[in-house]
C-alpha cells in the first residue's frame, strides 16, 4: 500500500501529563471540546489495546477505529480501514517541565 502525506500536529499544553492522558483517552468527550468530532463511541469497553471506537466527524463517512498500541500515560495508536484505505493516528504525550506536549500523527494509505 502507498503511504499518503504524514500530518502532524503538537500543541503545549499548561497541564500535568497524568491530566492531559485522562482527557485524552476520555474519547467519548471528545465533542465536548473540540467541533472536528460530533461523536465518539466506545464499542467495547474503555481504552485499552484492542479497544474499538466508532467516530463520527462532520462531512465525514463514520469510522472504525482500532487501539493498535497502547503505553498508558504516554501514548496511543489506533488504525481505521476502509475500502481501498487505512489511516493510522498516533497520539503521543512528552512532559519535558510543567506543561505536556500533545502530538498528533495522521498516516494515510491505501
Amino acid at each position: 500500500m502507498a503511504t499518503g502525506q504524514v500530518e502532524r500536529v503538537a500543541i503545549t499544553i499548561d497541564a500535568p501529563i497524568d491530566v492531559v492522558w485522562a482527557v485524552f483517552t476520555d474519547v467519548e468527550q471528545w465533542p465536548t471540546w473540540t467541533r472536528s468530532v460530533t461523536s465518539v463511541e466506545l464499542i467495547d469497553g474503555p481504552m485499552r489495546l484492542g479497544a474499538r471506537a466508532r467516530i463520527r466527524q462532520p462531512r465525514l463517512p463514520t469510522v472504525v477505529w482500532t487501539v493498535t498500541a497502547w503505553d498508558p500515560g504516554k501514548s496511543w495508536t489506533w488504525t481505521a480501514t476502509g475500502p481501498g484505505a487505512r489511516t493510522r493516528a498516533s497520539h503521543v504525550l512528552t512532559a519535558p517541565g510543567a506543561a505536556t506536549i500533545a502530538e498528533q500523527s495522521i498516516i494515510p494509505s491505501g
